[in-house]
């Protein structure tokens, strides 16, 4: 799509998908005693995930990209594994660069053509009894980049799967189908092609683009890769991002709502967060900072006790809380958040997990009402201004994704978390520090140990909790 050409430093595995990728996965989980896909009655997942983060050798930072593959499946998850266990992931690429739009198209292109060759013979591999489907499951940005979307935070068509607009309110969301992306894609790539064509320079056809396809085309811009590569329908939202966006979004305005009486409430409020919180992470809610630099297990322990303080506030804190509709909202809004999270976070899945569906769409309902007035209105008030694409994800596609999930491959929504990516790039970081010698590839170096890891770690089972006499 773009012109650079510029040659990127960076590792790959050699080989192609079914000869040497999926063997390798395999073998792994022989290792485990999964000798068979499918044997439960269910399909196969294969889970493409992929993540950016900066290196730091203590002089400067490295931005690298890592690229990793895993196999999944109700046989892999009896044995008591999960996908948020690095063990069993698979590291075939690293490249040494931002995440551009150029450098994706570049990196993907042919690993994607291997992969769909895979999947048209995949009853050699798996058995005609075993159907096999494969998801892309990225941070939100890099999804918008692979499928050529305008940002993610863009007010019009920032919504990858269904167009939507943000400040819209009360709609009907509708998912884009394959077919129907394949034509927006193909329309946006006219346009592009007529800009380049008329004697605009790349970047200006490329922010002229994005603008148009904002606002006529669905915020496809036609700028990704073909979706006869990749088809839409493949794509799967982390939900490990969702949750602590979600968090993060009620921490803000709860602080936001304290601030108003902050010299008797948010001391009371203070005192009541030590029961769960240390001195170090209250000295950064003190600071106002909480929102932003608290990390996953900082907002583990807000959602836990978000019940907890939602009772406090409603029965001893100095605040009269009764006869507000502000704040019974936002305190309903707390207290659905942890029920709602659980869901999110859940890999298993029970015999009742349609019946769990059907309440976790009917609590995210409320909450989304819930904030309508509050935590999701703009700084000029205008309603639905702040909706964040996490938000609108949860309230209109979670609960199908999650029904499909289960129907296909008889398991939770919860398999779909970058959070053993996000252990692969602390593992990444650890080679970079101590495992090289600053020169040359990077990626190299830093991906041989990543292989290592992959053919040497067994994946174990957590341990059991063992009951205090």
């Amino acid at each position: 799509v773009c012109s650079s050409d510029l040659p990127v430093l960076g590792s790959v595995r050699v080989g192609d998908y079914p000869n040497y990728f999926f063997p390798s996965m395999r073998q792994k989980h022989k290792q485990l005693g999964v000798e068979e896909y499918g044997k439960l009655g269910f399909s196969t997942l294969l889970i493409h995930s992929t993540d950016g983060c900066k290196h730091n050798t203590g002089k400067k930072e490295v931005p690298i990209i890592t690229a990793n593959e895993q196999v999944f499946s109700l046989e892999v998850q009896q044995k008591g594994i999960s996908t948020a266990n690095s063990c069993q992931l698979f590291t075939y690429l690293q490249v040494q660069s931002e995440e551009k739009r150029d450098v994706v198209i570049r990196m993907f292109k042919e690993h994607f053509e291997s992969k769909n060759k895979f999947l048209e013979n995949a009853e050699q591999y798996f058995g005609e009894k075993c159907k096999v489907y494969s998801y892309e499951c990225h941070d939100m940005k890099f999804l918008h980049i692979l499928y050529g979307n305008v940002g993610w935070n863009s007010d019009n068509g920032g919504f990858l799967l269904c167009g939507c607009n943000r400040k819209e309110g009360k709609h009907q969301c509708k998912i884009i189908d394959d077919d129907t992306h394949k034509k927006l894609y193909k329309k946006a790539r006219s346009y592009f092609q007529r800009l380049l064509t008329s004697g605009r320079p790349e970047h200006e056809a490329i922010k002229l683009t994005n603008q148009w396809a904002a606002m006529n085309n669905c915020g496809v811009n036609g700028l990704g890769i073909d979706p006869k590569l990749l088809p839409l329908s493949r794509v799967r939202f982390d939900v490990m991002h969702l949750s602590m966006n979600v968090t993060r979004r009620l921490l803000s305005h709860l602080e936001q709502m304290v601030s108003r009486d902050y010299n008797i409430a948010g001391y009371r409020l203070e005192t009541k967060m030590l029961e769960f919180l240390s001195f170090d992470q209250l000295y950064m809610w003190k600071e106002g900072h909480g929102a932003s630099k608290f990390e996953g297990n900082d907002l583990k322990k807000f959602t836990y006790n978000f019940v907890n303080l939602s009772d406090w506030f409603r029965e001893k804190s100095i605040i009269d809380v009764s006869g507000s509709n502000e704040w019974d909202s936002f305190l309903q809004a707390l207290s659905i958040w942890p029920s709602i999270n659980r869901f999110l976070i859940e890999q298993r899945a029970d015999s009742d997990y349609e019946d769990r569906i059907n309440e976790f769409e009917k609590e995210v309902e409320l909450f989304y009402e819930c904030g309508r007035n509050l935590f999701l209105v703009g700084k000029s008030g205008d309603e639905m201004a702040r909706e964040t694409t996490y938000i609108h994800i949860l309230r209109y596609q979670i609960a199908e994704h999650a029904r499909e999930t289960y129907k296909r491959h008889g398991l939770a929504i919860g398999i779909f978390s970058l959070e053993s990516t996000e252990r692969r790039n602390c593992e990444s970081k650890y080679a970079f520090v101590n495992h090289n010698n600053g020169k040359g590839n990077f990626c190299l170096q830093t991906l041989k140990r990543n292989t290592r890891k992959f053919d040497v770690l067994t994946p174990k089972p957590p341990a059991k909790k063992q009951k205090k006499k």
